[in-house]
């Protein structure tokens, strides 16, 4: 009884190994006719021909709108099957390396403004998977802050604009959009007022930045 002193592979592909055991990355999906010949100590030669497939990869996509400090973002997978069947989603949105939602969409309320790097993973029922990874923004809200004093009536009231914001991704003030609690109202950032009756008014400030984030403030306005 003699021993295999060979073994011939020849993956279809171009490429070929004479391992026992060999290991094999295909470039392309496709069928393959992979042959192996053997041949023991004494020059004898049998050989055997399998077919191989190899599946298309899908490819990971989604999409998303940046949203506002507080506010629920829409995340919504957008993945390619390629011929096969999509059975997974996976998405890692704390970065830890663990799975958060397993389905194809959600939405959620990040914990604070800044950049987040959410990766998303689908898989075939071919056990195929591709991975993507793409990094969200949620904005900062600003902070409307105001000041005035009390004056007399037919007095002209100033308002003192105080609001701020801190940036995120170059996050701005650019509306201000004030109304002094007696039918009248203005966009400037420091407006100043005339009340012809004296009254307590409630004036309210209401700051937006330049990616829509909101705040707002009322206080009363003694003349």
């Amino acid at each position: 009884i003699g021993q295999i002193d060979s073994w011939n592979w020849d993956f279809d592909d171009g490429n070929t190994a004479t391992l026992f055991s060999p290991s094999h990355v295909y470039a392309a999906s496709g069928n393959y006719n992979v042959q192996l010949t053997a041949v023991s100590d004494s020059g004898c030669v049998n050989d055997t021909v399998h077919s191989v497939e190899v599946f298309i990869n899908p490819i990971a996509d989604f999409n998303f709108t940046n949203v506002c400090d507080e506010q629920s973002m829409l995340i919504e997978s957008t993945a390619l099957a390629n011929g096969g069947t999509i059975a997974d989603y996976f998405w890692d949105i704390t970065s830890d390396g663990s799975v958060d939602y397993f389905v194809d969409s959600f939405n959620h309320v990040f914990p604070s403004d800044g950049f987040y790097d959410v990766t998303h993973i689908v898989e075939t029922s071919n056990g195929c998977r591709d991975t993507l990874m793409q990094q969200v923004t949620v904005y900062a809200l600003p902070e409307a802050h105001r000041t005035v004093d009390a004056v007399c009536e037919d007095t002209t009231t100033t308002f003192a604009n105080g609001s701020t914001v801190v940036p995120v991704d170059n996050d701005v003030i650019t509306n201000w959009d004030w109304t002094f609690g007696d039918g009248n109202s203005s966009n400037m950032e420091e407006p100043t007022h005339n009340y012809n009756v004296e009254n307590v008014y409630d004036a309210q400030l209401v700051i937006t930045t330049n990616y829509g984030c909101k705040d707002s403030i009322t206080h009363p306005v003694s003349v």
